[in-house]
């Protein structure tokens, strides 16, 4: 736990952070908002907390630069730091099925529409803060 910092004031950081999760997501992209995400954003905040407080054995999923598709972007594990992704977990699509294989295709426009639409996103909140 960061010092001079009780429990509920890590809870109630939390519930802040989700929060304001919530209200971009809905604001902004009223499609994509679901429980799911919720309960990803959630988990993500809970994990990262725990590295922040030295766990050092936290992974989580998330999209980060990638050459295992031609995507720019592909979610990957990843070890969390104190300030930063320690080590990406080895991966490779080498062992996927056929069925598997087929179903990754058909979702990379998809999935490389929603990395554009994730970056713009970004790119625009770096522009207005």
């Amino acid at each position: 736990m960061l010092p001079m910092m009780t429990r509920d004031d890590l809870f109630n950081i939390n519930a802040s952070i989700v929060k304001k999760l919530v209200d971009v997501v809905v604001n902004n992209c009223p499609k994509l908002f679901s429980v799911t995400t919720l309960d990803a954003a959630t988990r993500f905040i809970e994990s990262s907390l725990q590295a922040l407080d030295g766990d050092e054995d936290v992974y989580e999923c998330s999209y980060v630069e990638s050459n295992l598709t031609e995507l720019t972007l592909f979610a990957s594990r990843v070890k969390l730091g104190r300030n930063e992704i320690k080590a990406l977990a080895p991966y490779d699509l080498q062992g996927l099925t056929e069925y598997e294989q087929k179903g990754l295709e058909a979702l990379k426009p998809k999935l490389k529409a929603s990395i554009d639409n994730g970056i713009a996103f970004a790119n625009k909140q770096a522009v207005t803060a």
